[in-house]
Order: C-alpha cells, then structure tokens, then sequence
C-alpha cells in the first residue's frame, strides 16, 4: 500500500497530555484484545521501535501508571491500520515527550521533520488533560482594589518600601543555602510545568498559521474516569467540560470555528486511576477493558479505542 493511498493521523500535545497512555493502551488492544474494533493492525507492517511499546504495554497488564521516561522515547512510531472497506491508515507518533510542543509555543522553534508530518497529516489528535496542567486563578475585582485584597490575603508586606526589598535581598544568599535539595527539585519541577490553557491556546494558534491548509483536528480530553467521578450524576459532554474547565480554549474554538474543522472527544485510555485502591480493585476484576472509554463529540459510548481515529 502506497503512502498517498493512506490516510495519516498526528498526536499533539504538551507534557502529560496523556498521549503515550493512549497510544499503549491502542496498541495492548490492537494486538492482545479481544473485542471488535473498527480499525486493526497490520502485523505484516510493525515499526522498527515498536519492541519499545510493548515494554510499556507490560506496565498496564501490572496495573502501573505508564509514566513518560527520557530513557524510554518512543521516537517516529507510525502504526498501519486498516478496516473492513479495505481503507488504510498511518497513525504516526512522534518523539513521545510533550516537550517538543512546550518549546514550540514558549521557544517558538519545532524539529523540521516533526512539522512536516503535522502538515502531511490529514487529522490531528490534539490531547488535553486538565489533571496535569497548572490552574489559572484570576483575581476578582470588585469594590477592593486587587492590591487591596492581596495584603488582607497575605499581610501589609504585599507593598513594601525599597529599604525593606533590599534588606530582605541581602538575605537570599543565606536562605537559599540551607534549602533542602528537595525543596530546589520542586523549584525545578514547577518552573518547568508550563502547561496550562494560555499554552493550549498559543499552540492551537501556532498549528494553525503554520499548516497552510485547514486542519481536522480532534481535542482529546484524557482521564475521562476521573470527569465522570467529579461531576458524579450530572453528565456532561466532552464540548460542555471544556466550556466549564477552560473557558478561554472554548471562546477560542467558538469564535474561530471557520479556520477549521474540529470535535471534542472524552477518552479514558486504561480505564481508571491505578493509584485509586477502589479503582485499580475494579480494573483487576476485569482485566480492565471493561473499564475503557471513548466519548465521541455526541456523547456517545464506546470501548473501541480507534474510534477516535
């Protein structure tokens, strides 16, 4: 099967999208479940890498979050599927760090190749989870003043004089000594977890003046167990979570709706938090595929992970 004969579908997303727990989770059910899906993989055509993916696969089978590693990149994997109309598809896979989309929007620079594919792509899957991404809190005005509010929040020493600011700096050297290595990790860890919707947004922007062509994307929200939980007996579709959780991509997508074509879809790839003792209890019950989920933009149901390809 040629290349122009195949339809090709590109994961984006920044860190902890949940991009790799989608993809592993696909390929554990393409190649050891055993349930009807509407695509399947042509065996005849694995990818050189995909040993890797299995290493992963082994994680969700002992009920272990799979977690990205800079050792473990699952570098250009591009599955080949088919379906009953005899239709081909590659399903390609970048570098599996998010990284690569972190620095796109805040270095504004993209490896030639990983932009290329996002051009040549027919549809983007475009991943969001809300659990790992930084929560954005304005401040409410209404009769206070936000300087006003800030020093009842935390003390007259919001505003302070500039003998004050240069006493307290004469004494970083000596504090920033005796943190522990712990606390600096965390610094670390915090300055690099730039995602939040401002970041969606300015990536979403960036595809789209770069792509010289409109774009069928589909915004992926992952961890869909953990929406059910929160909203409990009030149901809500994939479309009405990203208006409540992140109103300024929702007024993005609602007002720019004509530069292309898009759907909003739930996925919740392995079926539940391993983490969760309740949970990983009723994936253990039944080898978790019971447990799997797919919303599509309708807020229908499925187990059929390809469904959103």
């Amino acid at each position: 099967m040629k290349d122009m004969d195949k339809k090709k579908v590109f994961m984006i997303g920044m860190p902890s999208s949940g991009k790799t727990t989608y993809l592993v989770s696909l390929c554990r059910l393409l190649l050891y479940g055993g349930q009807e899906t509407g695509w399947k993989l042509d065996v005849k055509d694995v990818p050189e890498g995909f040993e890797r993916v299995q290493i992963l696969i082994k994680n969700i089978n002992s009920y272990k979050a799979v977690r990205r590693t800079y050792g473990l990149e699952l570098n250009n994997v591009a599955l080949s599927l088919y379906n009953q109309n005899q239709e081909w598809m590659q399903f390609v896979v970048p570098d599996s760090s998010g990284e690569i989309f972190r620095d796109l929007v805040y270095d504004r620079r993209i490896a030639s190749n990983i932009m290329e594919q996002i051009v040549e792509s027919d549809m983007l899957l475009f991943f969001i989870n809300v659990n790992t991404m930084i929560s954005e809190e304005r401040i409410k005005l209404g009769e206070k003043s936000a300087i006003k509010q800030l020093n009842e929040e935390h003390g007259d020493k919001v505003i302070q004089s500039a003998e004050d600011i240069a006493e307290e700096h004469a004494g970083d050297k000596e504090n920033e000594q005796i943190k522990s290595k712990e606390q600096v990790k965390n610094k670390e860890k915090e300055q690099k977890k730039y995602n939040n919707q401002s970041a969606l947004v300015e990536l979403l922007q960036i595809i789209i003046y770069l792509v010289p062509h409109s774009l069928n994307i589909r915004f992926v929200i992952s961890a869909w167990d953990l929406v059910e939980k929160e909203f409990k007996q009030d149901k809500v579709t994939p479309k009405e979570y990203i208006k409540i959780k992140l109103p300024l991509l929702y007024q993005y997508l609602e007002f720019n709706s004509k530069l292309f074509d898009y759907e909003i879809w739930g996925v919740s790839a392995q079926g539940g938090d391993f983490d969760d003792e309740d949970d990983l209890k009723k994936l253990q019950s039944n080898d978790g595929e019971d447990y799997i989920c797919v919303v599509d933009s309708k807020a229908d149901t499925s187990k059929d992970l390809t469904k959103l390809l």
